[in-house]
């Protein structure tokens, strides 16, 4: 069973690496971040370290080290 032939028409695009399409649109590729974004980060490690800290404050079980 033949198929028929793929036309350029047809053909899927190949797809455009992000920094490719940056060249070609002059966008940034990592656009800056926004201030609620930048608060959301901020908030999000201000957190890990908290729980850190009350990790490393907790009595250890007897037998680890």
């Amino acid at each position: 069973m033949s198929r028929a032939p793929i036309t350029p028409a047809t053909r899927r695009r190949t797809p455009v690496r992000g920094a490719a399409r940056a060249r070609e649109t002059g966008a940034p590729l990592n656009p800056p971040l926004s201030d609620a974004e930048k608060r959301m980060i901020i908030a999000l490690f201000e957190d890990l370290a908290e729980r850190d800290h009350n990790a490393s404050q907790r009595p250890r079980a007897t037998g680890q080290s």
